[in-house]
């Protein structure tokens, strides 16, 4: 049955400061804010979710890798909201996985990833689209934008960095996002969709880059900015942990050089991990009946459309 879409969609926000972190009922990111500067590039929607996610990847016997989105529509997450967090829990083929968004303060955020598992191997990569400029230049033209924001690949005792500074002034302000993880070092790393998705990705809502072993490990300055990072593989004998974040600034007016706030984000983590997450239990948090996919919504892909997307046409040419 046809279910309306209504146009105005509820929203879950949570604020610190003059920074809004806004999310749809179904979990996706709809919009992060600080000030008049949009962190995200493109608006989630009750149609196609976000682009960005979170992915718990399981490495099998056979050498394939399966793929599953950990929060928002296009995963099997249970959605609970407390005071300044939603939390995603998840069941998967036999692992316990609880992603916790936390609004920490005005500037920094954090995905807390807590994985529980007999004997899997597997890894998590995170994927964020960055606009990181001011909203109203963001909408008029994304893709212009989105050039002159400048990757810099950094590395620490944790692994890769990505500092991604927007080189053309927003009203006289450069503003600058950081993002990295502690507990996991990272060992793999994006900077543009263009490297993740591909025809594939309009069929599963994946990014098909995550079925090869590894990210590509490249600086690629195109349209359509996104950072992704990939954790080392993690062998479940129990519990086990990352925690992604992200550290926003609407002006850093020199050239990314070096991590910025390198230590004070770790002690704040520190604290976040010891004062936190045991207080995050679900039974003190209220479930959010989450919104998933509607079958219905446009149409189905003919059978020419899925030979194409598949890269395979009917006399075997690939297509690519």
């Amino acid at each position: 049955m046809y279910k309306k879409i209504q146009s105005n969609i509820p929203l879950i926000g949570f604020s610190k400061g003059n920074a809004n972190f806004t999310f749809l009922e179904t979990g996706d990111i709809y919009e992060f804010m600080k000030g008049y500067m949009m962190i995200n590039q493109f608006h989630g929607n009750m149609s196609d979710g976000a682009i960005s996610n979170l992915y718990l990847r399981i490495f099998k016997e056979d050498g394939s890798i399966a793929v599953h989105p950990l929060r928002g529509k296009s995963s099997d997450a249970v959605l609970y909201k407390g005071e300044d967090t939603l939390c995603f829990v998840n069941h998967i083929d036999d692992i316990s996985a609880k992603v916790e968004f936390i609004a920490v303060k005005e500037d920094v955020w954090f995905w807390n990833v807590t994985l529980n598992g007999t004997g899997q191997t597997c890894d998590v990569v995170y994927v964020q689209d960055t606009g990181v400029g001011d909203k109203g230049a963001i909408l008029n033209n994304t893709l212009y934008v989105s050039q002159y924001v400048d990757h810099k690949i950094m590395e620490n005792e944790w692994g890769y960095v990505i500092g991604s500074r927007q080189n053309m002034s927003q009203g006289g302000k450069n503003p600058y996002l950081q993002q990295g993880c502690f507990g996991k070092h990272v060992v793999g790393y994006a900077t543009d969709a263009m490297q993740l998705y591909g025809r594939k990705s309009k069929l599963t809502h994946i990014p098909e880059a995550l079925y090869a072993e590894m990210l590509p490990n490249e600086k690629y300055q195109y349209e359509l900015g996104l950072v992704a990072l990939q954790t080392e593989k993690m062998q479940l004998n129990g519990e086990e942990s990352c925690c992604f974040y992200g550290y926003f600034t609407e002006d850093h007016p020199e050239k990314t050089e070096h991590i910025q706030n390198a230590e004070q984000l770790y002690e704040v983590w520190k604290q976040f991990v010891q004062g936190r997450t045991n207080a995050l239990k679900e039974d003190t948090l209220k479930n959010v009946n989450k919104v998933t996919y509607c079958d219905c919504m446009g149409e189905k892909f003919s059978s020419a459309e899925k030979w194409f997307v598949e890269g395979i046409d009917k006399s075997g040419i690939t297509g690519e």
